[in-house]
């Protein structure tokens, strides 16, 4: 099930069940590792880039962003890997916001998401960067993409779910097909249990030229 989110000719399809895990690490004021994957590809876009970009700020600006709460890193991905910044590279919800205003379209017409999955397991969710997987902390990997997967997905997907990361899956697109493609790569790593909803921050709308 999905939430659909349009301005002007952008569609973002938010799964449910990213709501509900990102709703509540505010309201139940626990600790997380969140880090976003995020589709830098030609699939998304430049004009579309700005309200993915929003989107993120929207959800971080949820979030207790501190050292010993919430710490956030994003990896941006088309056919290679870039990394914007580790879990512990910024220690202030602010600070994210900063460089995430700041995010630009990589680009590229390739989209290995699976091999862009395993380079955020390797370097991402590290105790060298950030990562408090060894103490006990829930890591979290939000996938966001556009366009469909070209590589070995299904590995990658299922490595996230030994290691104790829980996927979710945002497609960015002007229809769901990319979505419902993704939702059937990815539905073996999402959790499984259901808890109440709290929808209000998502009907705030987003600007892409606002922080």
């Amino acid at each position: 099930m999905y939430l659909v989110l349009q301005r002007g000719q952008f569609v973002l399809f938010l799964c449910f069940s990213l709501v509900m895990e990102i709703t509540t690490v505010q309201t139940q004021k626990v600790v997380r590792d969140i880090v976003f994957l995020v589709d830098g590809s030609n699939y998304v876009g430049s004009s579309n880039f700005p309200y993915v970009r929003a989107f993120i700020l929207n959800v971080v600006n949820q979030l207790d962003v501190r050292p010993d709460r919430v710490r956030i890193g994003l990896l941006q991905f088309a056919e290679s890997q870039n990394i914007e910044f580790h879990l512990n590279s910024y220690s202030s919800r602010q600070d994210v916001v900063n460089k995430i205003s700041q995010l630009r379209l990589t680009g590229g017409s390739v989209l290995n998401t699976g091999a862009a999955m395993n380079y955020a397991l390797a370097n991402m969710f590290q105790p060298s960067t950030g990562s408090r997987r060894k103490q006990g902390v829930q890591q979290v990997l939000v996938l966001i993409t556009g366009g469909p997967v070209q590589d070995q997905a299904k590995n990658a997907a299922d490595k996230l779910a030994l290691a104790g990361v829980l996927t979710f899956t945002v497609s960015s697109g002007v229809s769901s097909t990319s979505c419902q493609l993704v939702q059937m790569e990815f539905k073996w790593a999402w959790p499984s249990s259901a808890i109440s909803l709290d929808l209000r921050w998502i009907s705030t709308p987003m600007d892409p030229g606002r922080n």
